[in-house]
């Protein structure tokens, strides 16, 4: 695979992917079979809240978001 053919993701794309695979989530620990501990699905939706590529689209949106307001 060439650096080409590699799609880059926006900022806005890596956010609303982590926002759905939390949802994703919480939906399966609602699930009455959910073998899954509150616990063990706060940590999951906490690694993917803290993944560095999540952390930095949120930090390049909200330096955006204050640049709009200042200029």
């Amino acid at each position: 695979m060439s650096s080409q053919d590699i799609k880059t993701r926006t900022d806005a794309e890596v956010l609303v992917a982590a926002v759905e695979e939390a949802q994703r989530l919480l939906a399966a620990y609602e699930n009455p079979c959910c073998h899954r501990t509150r616990d063990d699905i706060i940590a999951m939706v906490e690694f993917i809240i803290c993944n560095p590529s999540v952390t930095r689209a949120m930090l390049r949106q909200k330096m955006r978001c204050r640049l709009k307001l200042v200029g």
